[in-house]
């Protein structure tokens, strides 16, 4: 097999996009006056461009017949080459165009797996994707502690999370425009036998003595100082007889009747009632955290805006 000629660098830099496009046509139509007027150029002009581009690669790509042209060998190779150039340079030109306007791209969603949470995604990644077929959605589960760390750390930049769906934790990250979806109360969860099971409505002070499952403060300590707090406001001293991070370990320690939780109305649990705290609001606030410094094509902006109206309906 032969060496590859060397091609001197300026030679290449004299080359341009419609040296490819000059050649691909006289190729197809094996014809320079008929080339020309596809092009609308004229053909003396034309015929230099492809005689300058033989000079600057070294090597003879049309041989003339009479008033046709034809491809040589190293031509046709040629014209393979260009037509594929010339294709991935259309498609780079279509792809970057398409991402302007906020058609392409990739979006990555981080989110609290908690039932609330959850149920909002897919509608609204239905819907987002109606719209933007091209767009890929990558779903990325995160726990409180996770996020917690990764605000501290600025790991959030480096785990490229365009938004993240979550319970404020009064420290968000810089950066990140913060958007309220809903609110919801957390409510005493027993054991179906339970005494407090038989109470259509708990007080605070029914909680003295209970044995409480609840969870370590450096996984969410925003929401483990909300319910000390509003305990201790009310004289009682919790008795925390298990930590975990882990909601439904901790709905399954109720079932089996270790003690009782706190935990959202819409994470039912099989053997376990919800049972609300009259004198105790313990709110926790679903938020939309996205990026600030995003380009207003950004396909974020539709994302954003699918799950702020749809929070504003079922408000």
């Amino acid at each position: 097999m032969r060496a590859a000629a060397w091609i001197p660098r300026r030679s290449l830099s004299r080359m341009e996009l419609r040296h490819l496009r000059y050649f691909v046509a006289i190729a197809e139509h094996e014809h320079i006056g008929r080339a020309a007027r596809v092009l609308h150029v004229s053909s003396s002009p034309l015929s230099r461009q492809i005689h300058q581009l033989e000079e600057d690669i070294g090597v003879q790509l049309l041989a003339r017949v009479g008033r046709r042209v034809q491809l040589t060998e190293a031509g046709k190779v040629f014209q393979r080459e260009a037509r594929e150039t010339l294709a991935r340079i259309d498609r780079a030109i279509a792809t970057a165009q398409a991402a302007s306007r906020g058609e392409v791209g990739r979006l990555r969603v981080a989110f609290v797996e908690v039932r609330r949470i959850a149920e909002s995604i897919p509608p609204a990644v239905r819907q987002f994707r109606a719209r933007h077929p091209h767009v890929t959605v990558e779903l990325v589960p995160m726990r409180m502690r996770e996020q917690l760390e990764a605000f501290d750390t600025g790991r959030i930049d480096a785990l490229e999370i365009d938004a993240l769906l979550t319970f404020r934790v009064g420290r968000e990250p810089p950066g990140f425009n913060v958007e309220q979806l809903f609110t919801e109360r957390l409510e005493l969860m027993v054991a179906r036998d339970h005494a407090l099971a038989r109470k259509k409505r708990v007080k605070a002070r029914d909680l003295v003595g209970v044995p409480i499952i609840w969870m370590p403060r450096d996984g969410a300590p925003f929401y483990y100082d909300l319910v000390r707090t509003a305990l201790n406001d009310h004289g009682i001293r919790p008795d925390i007889v298990v930590e975990t991070t882990s909601p439904i370990a901790r709905l399954s320690l109720v079932a089996s009747g270790m003690g009782v939780t706190f935990a959202l109305q819409s994470e039912p649990f099989k053997g376990v009632v919800a049972r609300p705290v009259a004198d105790l609001r313990l709110d926790f606030v679903g938020v939309l955290l996205s990026r600030r410094r995003v380009s207003p094509s950004s396909p974020l902006h539709a994302f954003r805006d699918i799950l702020v109206a749809a929070a504003q309906r079922n408000a």
